[in-house]
């Protein structure tokens, strides 16, 4: 007699685990759908923070520029005018030269890596100052003799003193 099937087995193959009849499928897909949004939001996060912090970094920097040229108008340039004479300019000068190359250069970095457009105006015009005000003393320097040194060294200062505090800082507003 020929073998006969049970009633209990069935004709049909077994729906495979992975998808159902119905067209859905089990919950292993979204575990890798949750995954690549966990790790693409976590790269996201990491860049903002690196971001941030590189911002942090930079407006500090900035700050310390400016406390350079604050020494540069507010120290400097006076003790350059105290010095009685031209040739004190002149030593002074060439005493404080060095410090006020690197400050240009350092401005002209933030310059170029200022994070937005308002960062690198304002790097800009402290770069821009101290060029000016470096020129100028160089210039009187070289020239050697003008009775008018004095008031060559203000000429000097004023775009310092400019850029530190801006016209309309005072005004009430």
């Amino acid at each position: 007699m020929p073998a006969s099937s049970s009633p209990t087995e069935s004709s049909s193959p077994a729906p495979s685990q992975g998808n159902t009849d119905d067209g859905t499928s089990d919950s292993t897909g979204w575990w890798w759908l949750a995954l690549v949004v966990l790790v693409v939001g976590a790269l996201v996060a990491v860049l903002l923070v690196r971001r941030a912090r590189r911002g942090r970094t930079w407006r500090s920097d900035v700050a310390t520029a400016e406390r350079e040229v604050g020494w540069f108008a507010r120290d400097l340039v006076p003790q350059l005018r105290g010095s009685g004479s031209l040739a004190g300019v002149a030593g002074g000068w060439t005493v404080a030269a060095p410090r006020v190359s690197a400050l240009d250069d350092r401005l002209t970095h933030l310059v170029t890596t200022a994070p937005g457009e308002e960062e690198r105006a304002r790097a800009t015009a402290l770069r821009d100052a101290v060029r000016t005000a470096r020129d100028r003393i160089a210039a009187l320097v070289s020239a050697g003799g003008p009775a008018t040194w004095s008031l060559d060294l203000d000429g000097a200062q004023a775009p310092l003193l400019a850029v530190l505090v801006p016209p309309d800082a005072g005004s009430p507003g």
